[in-house]
């Protein structure tokens, strides 16, 4: 019951009500949006730690195990000293590195997590700036 004296009416009341669930519904949709972003963020972001991890690990097998043999053998072939022969076949290995960190970058720039999220945050505060009421 509303106690005389006060400035609130039964109708002030239930559009408050009527607020507060608006609200509550509002923070669910945007949670669900934001729940649903999060798994795609989750599986692009997985994606591209595994090609790290797999250029990462084929590189340091690939120059564990074939660099030494394959110094000697070009060396041999070539008659040139083994140290320069290991330094050439090392830019090879750097530059196929590059190649892959590059190819997990263009990736990873080509997918921008979050996006209908940042929309729908832009479109509520453009909303927001149209409808709020002036100062008393």
């Amino acid at each position: 019951m509303i106690e005389p004296g006060s400035h609130e009416t039964p109708g002030t009341v239930g559009h408050v009500r009527g607020l507060i669930a608006t609200l509550l519904r509002y923070a669910e949709v945007r949670g669900k949006l934001f729940r649903i972003e999060t798994q795609e963020a989750g599986s692009h972001v997985t994606s591209v730690v595994s090609r790290l991890v797999i250029a990462v690990v084929l590189l340091t097998v690939a120059w564990l195990l074939a660099v030494p043999a394959l110094v000697s053998l070009v060396a041999g072939a070539f008659q040139r000293p083994w140290e320069h022969v290991a330094l050439a076949g090392a830019g090879v290995h750097v530059l196929i590195g590059i190649g892959f960190l590059n190819a997990a970058k263009r990736r990873w720039d080509r997918s921008p997590m979050f996006e209908e999220t940042l929309n729908q945050f832009q479109k509520d505060r453009e909303w927001a700036s149209r409808h709020q009421t002036p100062p008393n």
